[in-house]
Order: C-alpha cells, then sequence, then structure tokens
C-alpha cells in the first residue's frame, strides 16, 4: 500500500486538509494520523486500523500497482468522447452595440442567414437522429448576440426547443449579453425560447460602467441595464442570472457601490462573480473584503469549485461546437474570429466538415500528455492547457507560459479552508 499521488495536504489552523484530486473528496485529519500515513510504506498497520480502512475507502491509499495517471487518461477520454451532451455557442452577429476596449473581438458586419439557420437545424436532427443524445446546450454568443433577437435567436430557440420536446431531450438555453436590449416583449417570449440562463456585464459602478459601455445613442447604458437585471429575476419564468463584475486595478474599490443599484428583494435571486480584465496588470487589491460586501448584502457567489468534468475545458470535447454567423466553425469562443482560420465548416446536409490538421492536433492525445504535465501532482484538478492553446502552439515546450499550476492550487487551498470554515470550524472550536 501507499500513498495515491493525486493527494493533497495543506496543513491548516492546527490539523491537515485532505483532498482526493480525482474526486474533489474532502476530509480532515489530526497532525498524529497524517504523520501515520506520511510513514504508510515504514509501517504495519492491521486489517481493522480504522485510518487505513477509511483512507482506502477514500482513495486516498492505494495498492502499489495501481496506475493514477492510466485512471486519469482513461475518465479523460471518456469526457472528451461523450455523445450524450452537445454544447453549440451560436453566434448570430459579430457586431455590437458598444465597443468595450478590452473586446478582442473586431465586429465585422453580418448576420445569420435562415440558410445558416436551416443548416443549424439540420444538423442538430442529425445528431438526435443518431440516439445517443441526452442534452442539448445552446449558448448564444456575439458580438452583440440580442441584435439579432426576432430575426435568429428567437425563431432558432422555439425550433430547437420542439426538436428537444418530440425527442425527451433536455433543452438549456443560455446567452451572454450586455443586457441593453432586453425589454418587456423579450421577456414575455420566455415561456416560448426558453432562454433562461444569462451571463451580464457591468464594468465597475455606474460612472466607470458607463465610460466603458455607451455609445452616441446611450450615454448611460448603466441604469438601463441594472433595470433590465431586475426585469429578469422579477419574472415568473425559472431563470438564473450571471453578474459578471470586469474590475481593473483602477475601477475595483467602486464596485461595492453596484450593491445598492439593485433591490434588496432581488440580489438573492442573482449570482455574482468577479473577473480581472485579462489586459490589466494584477491588482494588489483584496477581492475577498470586496465578495464578502456583496454576500452581506444579499447576492450569491460564484464558488470557484472544482468540479469532476475530466477536461479542461469545453473546447476539448468533441461534441462541442461554435458556430458564426457565416457558417464557419470554430471551437473557442475567446478569439477573433476575423484573423484565424476556421476549424470546419457548417454544410447543408447537417455535418460539419472539420479541419482535419487542426482536428488531430486538438485530439490526438489528452490536454495533460506533455513534458510540463507529466510529473506535475495536480493534473487531476488542473488537466494541463486547453487543446486550443496547444493547436496554437504545436509545442510542449511553448506551454510553460501556459500553465495553471499556481491558480489550480491557490484554488485547491480555497476549497479547503471553505471546507474547514463551514464543516469544521465548530467541531474544532
Amino acid at each position: 500500500m501507499r500513498l495515491n499521488k493525486y493527494a493533497y495536504f495543506y496543513k491548516y489552523e492546527g490539523i491537515v486538509l485532505c483532498m482526493n484530486l480525482f474526486d474533489k473528496t474532502i476530509f480532515g485529519l489530526s497532525c498524529e494520523n497524517y504523520d501515520r500515513l506520511l510513514n504508510i510504506d515504514k509501517t504495519d498497520f492491521n486489517a481493522d486500523d480504522v485510518l487505513i480502512t477509511a483512507m482506502q475507502k477514500l482513495g486516498i491509499i492505494v495498492e502499489d500497482e495501481f496506475d493514477e495517471y492510466a485512471e486519469i487518461k482513461s475518465a479523460n477520454k471518456l469526457a472528451i468522447n461523450d455523445e450524450s451532451v452537445l454544447k453549440l455557442t451560436i453566434i448570430p452577429t459579430l457586431l455590437c452595440n458598444f465597443n468595450c476596449w478590452y473586446c478582442y473581438e473586431e465586429h465585422a458586419a453580418g448576420s445569420m442567414t435562415q440558410e445558416i439557420q436551416n443548416n443549424i437545424l439540420n444538423f442538430i436532427e442529425s445528431v438526435v437522429n443518431q440516439g445517443k443524445l441526452k442534452v442539448l446546450d445552446i449558448d448564444w454568443f456575439g458580438g452583440e448576440p440580442l441584435l439579432e433577437y426576432e430575426s435568429c435567436i428567437k425563431p432558432l430557440s422555439i425550433a430547437i426547443r420542439e426538436i428537444c420536446k418530440n425527442n425527451s431531450i433536455i433543452f438549456r438555453n443560455s446567452i451572454t449579453t450586455n443586457g441593453v436590449l432586453i425589454n418587456d416583449k423579450f421577456i414575455q417570449d420566455l415561456d416560448q425560447t426558453m432562454l433562461t440562463n444569462y451571463q451580464i456585464t457591468l464594468d465597475g459602478n455606474k460612472e466607470n460602467h458607463n465610460q466603458t459601455k455607451s455609445n452616441h445613442d446611450l450615454l448611460n447604458s448603466y441604469d438601463i441595464i441594472v433595470q433590465n437585471i431586475c426585469k429578469l429575476v422579477a419574472s415568473d419564468i425559472d431563470l438564473s442570472v450571471l453578474l459578471r463584475i470586469n474590475y481593473t486595478p483602477k475601477n475595483i474599490d467602486t464596485t461595492v457601490d453596484i450593491i445598492d443599484s439593485f433591490p434588496a428583494e432581488f440580489r438573492g435571486k442573482i449570482k455574482v462573480t468577479f473577473q480581472q480584465v485579462w489586459q490589466t496588470q494584477k491588482t494588489n487589491c483584496e477581492i475577498k473584503s470586496i465578495v464578502a460586501e456583496f454576500v452581506a448584502a444579499g447576492f450569491r457567489i460564484e464558488e470557484n469549485h472544482l468540479d469532476n468534468k475530466n477536461y479542461r475545458c469545453y473546447a476539448d470535447r468533441k461534441n462541442e461546437a461554435v458556430i458564426l454567423h457565416n457558417g464557419h466553425v470554430f471551437k473557442c469562443t475567446a478569439r477573433d474570429f476575423n484573423n484565424i482560420e476556421a476549424d470546419g465548416i457548417l454544410v447543408e446536409n447537417g455535418s460539419i466538415n472539420w479541419n482535419l490538421k487542426k482536428y488531430k492536433l486538438r485530439f490526438n492525445r489528452s490536454t495533460f500528455q506533455n513534458d510540463l504535465c507529466f510529473d506535475c501532482p495536480l493534473i487531476p484538478a488542473c488537466l494541463g492547457p486547453c487543446s486550443q492553446k496547444i493547436v496554437e502552439t504545436n509545442s510542449d515546450a511553448a506551454l510553460n507560459k501556459f500553465c495553471l499550476k499556481e491558480s489550480v492550487e491557490n484554488a485547491i487551498q480555497d476549497n479547503l479552508i471553505k471546507f474547514y470554515e463551514q464543516k469544521l470550524l465548530s467541531k474544532v472550536q
């Protein structure tokens, strides 16, 4: 017997917090029992030893011949080849009603034609007809997707919902939008479109936000967006709203002003996530104290959970595609589509003609099968660089700059500390 190489231990407040990185199980140990585990190869244990029995059940102690790396590869292969879930990100236009300084996209003109919409429906039908699909995830993205609500999002959502209904498939319909174009008619349509998952962004408080998101016709988008979020959560439809707050070293201190923009009765229906604008330098401001103020005010916070999906990124799955308004297909949304080669093309017969060279680069090995990741003790929690970066670099040596070990370890420790505070603190006291 020996310790699982992917068992993580963290000394905190006089005890040892532990996580099995395979399944993210968390528990606590006394320092004495922790020392016993560290010396498992030097100590004789009888079959009735409570500690050893418990650690075996939790996967912390494994047999000498157990191959952890092979187990991860097997789980990853199953996940990326899973045909029960299809995720389609549909971009009906790259145009936007704002021009945020940090946006990486060129807002080229164009909107989705009826022909491309029909091709999307044909593609979905072809996947459904294979008989393996259980869940269909649609995510509307842009540009600003609501610019094409009446011409594309509404009719396609209704048609896709009908396909799912007729085939007993779960339909999840989501959108990333700036929220300005949401109106009463849009909300009245929700029982038809089933557009029930939203990510909407504010860029700091009212003053900072309006400096980022404004145009000649709309100088105060902040109040409109806040009002529309309130309309959404006040509706009778069961929906979720994720309020993304973009912060920079300049505006981070003002983000707490957002709290009072929302009536208290709506705050519990809004989940908040804080994201630093990637082009800015890391701020020294303590974001945790700001998060605590939002929690105290009644908002929910998107937790930094470590999940068990067994793949690094949505783009790593074969049953996933990003479909542009012109029928070009990509795997990743975080790119300027005008300046990179498409991963494929959607054709009329309901199939995607993939660029085989790029496809093989993405899927010929797991994202963690490289020199950078092989000996890393955090593989199950990280799974290496995403496949998009692997395709674009095509070199193991160049992957070093994408290593996320520090941030992954911080996430593990955050989850362990939260477990301690919520589950163990009262017992320790």
